[in-house]
């Protein structure tokens, strides 16, 4: 077992799975809620104490980006949406960020939408360098009032509601490499239809927006009301779906399953106590084909080994509690499962409060070596007392 894990070393040179239908969003004051996807209601979560928040963009581990304005500068934080911690990353010189969006296309871009003249002013799209907090123009979008902005692939989608009185363009398409926006059905519009935010639902293949309610909005741009309640002003959106985490996905086996790393709860208690298991199938049935949880306080951008994406950092491995598929030779029906709470209480690195990610290793004998083995999904848990 320590030989396989110095090959994967040397390769290196979210919640239950109810959370696909579950949107979070972020108020001005920067109050978050969980907004079902498929009734739109809404219950409030936590209270961030960010204030002036006006964009949102979800990145691919269990944090979004937020942006606030105050005067001629934009504050980029990080916010935790499983225990909604923030952490400040930097300040750009914009001030009016209306709208955030991530590619991962050829490495993670983090684009915003900046009103420089304020409200009904010209938009411009920017995109930011959260390392040195530098914001450079891209170009003119060519609308006035684009609130939402997501990336459907690397395709950016926006929203321009105009100047407010219903005569906005609605669902534009912008050009990441100029910036130019492009109306995609100019005759359908913005009236009658309030949004602040775009987000983007990979699993359906499908945009959703709001503000004070939640529509699907079909690519053509007419848009269609899912529902409301218990949330109001919402100024950014982001389905806490596995899918959204992209390359972090798993790598399919060479029996053509892809598993899953699933879990029935976003937290473990550090006592031991009860049980939380983790589960990673279907995954290839049989002997011989030990896995490992992976477990580490930090992310990483993902990282393509012979064994599939490693998408976290700095990670231990929880070499006590090893775990054997069951199942049967050459078919996709064995699992892999580990206890979260039993893992939490034998390490004394993992201590309450931590937030964990989570990666599976497993064997594939399919596979030729050196990729006879595969990483899962990442899945995150918050351990507790």
């Amino acid at each position: 077992m320590k030989q396989l894990l110095a090959v994967l070393l040397a390769s290196c040179t979210l919640g239950s799975i109810a959370w696909t239908q579950t949107v979070f969003g972020i108020d001005p004051q920067g109050n978050t809620y969980s907004i079902n996807g498929i009734t739109g209601t809404g219950t409030f979560n936590s209270s961030t104490g960010l204030s002036d928040v006006r964009a949102m963009a979800r990145r691919l581990d269990s944090s979004v980006w937020v942006a606030s304005n105050s005067g001629g500068a934009s504050s980029i934080d990080e916010l935790q949406y499983i225990n909604g911690t923030t952490t400040h990353i930097t300040s750009v010189p914009l001030g009016g960020i209306r709208a955030l969006a991530i590619t991962f296309t050829g490495g993670l871009k983090l684009y915003a939408v900046n009103d420089s003249l304020g409200s009904g002013g010209p938009d411009d799209l920017y995109i930011i360098d959260t390392t040195l907090g530098t914001a450079t123009l891209i170009g003119p979008i060519g609308f006035s009032g684009v609130e939402g902005l997501t990336a459907a692939g690397s395709t950016l989608y926006a929203w321009d509601a105009g100047d407010g009185s219903g005569n906005g363009a609605g669902l534009i398409t912008i050009d990441p490499a100029t910036g130019a926006g492009t109306d995609v059905n100019p005759s359908v519009g913005s009236s009658g239809v309030t949004i602040s935010t775009l987000t983007y639902w990979q699993s359906q293949n499908t945009l959703y927006g709001g503000q004070d309610e939640l529509y699907q909005v079909a690519a053509t741009g007419q848009v269609a009301l899912v529902g409301s309640g218990g949330y109001s002003n919402v100024q950014g959106m982001g389905f806490l779906s596995l899918d959204t985490f992209g390359f972090c996905t798993a790598k399919t086996s060479s029996l053509g399953c892809t598993p899953l790393l699933t879990w029935p709860s976003i937290s473990a208690s550090k006592s031991g106590s009860p049980a939380a298991n983790l589960i990673a199938g279907p995954a290839p049935g049989g002997t011989g084909l030990p896995g490992i949880l992976l477990f580490s306080k930090s992310s990483m951008n993902p990282f393509l080994t012979s064994f599939g994406y490693l998408c976290i950092g700095q990670f231990f491995r929880a070499g006590a509690f090893p775990a054997m598929p069951g199942g049967d030779e050459g078919i996709c029906n064995g699992h892999y499962t580990w206890d979260m709470a039993a893992i939490a209480a034998f390490y004394p690195t993992i201590q309450a409060g931590d937030l964990l990610r989570l990666q599976a290793w497993y064997r594939d004998s399919g596979f030729a070596p050196p990729g006879n083995a595969n990483f899962t999904n990442v899945a995150f848990v918050q351990i507790g007392p």
